[in-house]
C-alpha cells in the first residue's frame, strides 16, 4: 500500500480587522478599520505576509488619525 504524504499544518489565518463600521472617508479609507478600498477587496485572497503588511499600514493610519490634524498645516 502506498504511503500518503503528510500534509503540513497550516498557520491559523489572520482574522479580518473589520469592526463593523464599514464606511469610507473622503480619502477612500474605512473609518472603522482604516483599510483602503483595495485592501478591503483583496483581504480574502491576500497571503499572510500581505495581511500583516495591511495591518501595519492600518495601525499607522489609526495612529495618525488619533494624533489629529497637523497644526503646522
Amino acid at each position: 500500500m502506498p504511503m500518503i504524504p503528510a500534509i503540513p499544518p497550516r498557520e491559523p489565518d489572520i482574522p479580518s480587522p473589520c469592526v463593523g463600521i464599514c464606511m469610507l472617508d473622503i480619502d477612500g479609507l474605512c473609518i472603522g478599520c482604516f483599510r483602503s478600498r483595495t485592501e478591503l477587496q483583496d483581504w480574502w485572497v491576500a497571503t499572510r505576509a500581505e495581511k500583516e503588511a495591511i495591518l501595519a499600514r492600518c495601525r499607522e493610519r489609526a495612529r495618525l488619525a488619533d494624533s489629529g490634524p497637523d497644526p503646522a498645516a
